[in-house]
């Protein structure tokens, strides 16, 4: 005799939990996009930092950003910082090279647009005194020749493009 009784839910009952998550998570998402764009993602960075120093993450995310080299200038030498993610931000050789100074870099990730000038064959040529990196995966901004000149100068690193 099968004494297991099966209870069925009501969709609605199901829906409604899920309907509340999904708009709570679509109001978080617009609420970030406000707060990047209210102080140019200044606090996303800020916070990012405290977290680096607390040694709840190694990963600097350089993202949203609107002039993302005075606060570059603020970390360098930092040893916590071993990854960096650059993407939709303003950058320039100058923060690259604020990023050149990070002892202990491993990896950077970037994505290429016109307002990251940094993301370029001499922003990554900037990289060339972190002893410690090991890969620089870079979806657009670089050329032949200048990936050329990093492997020459940097030739432990492993280069990574979109053509890969």
């Amino acid at each position: 005799m099968n004494t297991t009784q099966t209870t069925r839910v009501p969709v609605r009952a199901f829906l409604i939990p899920v309907v509340a998550a999904l708009g709570i998570g679509a109001a978080w998402v617009a609420l970030s996009a406000y707060h990047y764009k209210s102080d140019g993602g200044r606090s996303y960075f800020r916070k990012n930092v405290e977290d680096l120093k607390a040694g709840s993450t190694n990963w600097l995310f350089i993202v949203l950003i609107r002039d993302a080299d005075p606060l570059l200038e603020e970390i360098r030498g930092m040893p916590e910082v071993e990854h960096v993610a650059i993407e939709a931000s303003r950058i320039s050789i100058v923060g690259m090279r604020h990023l050149g100074t990070l002892p202990n870099l491993k990896t950077v990730k970037a994505y290429y647009s016109e307002h990251q000038t940094g993301v370029s064959d001499e922003g990554m040529l900037e990289l060339r005194n972190c002893k410690k990196l090991e890969a620089l995966l870079i979806f657009g901004g670089l050329t032949q020749e200048g990936i050329a000149e990093i492997n020459r100068q940097m030739p432990n690193v492993r280069v990574i493009t979109e053509h890969e």
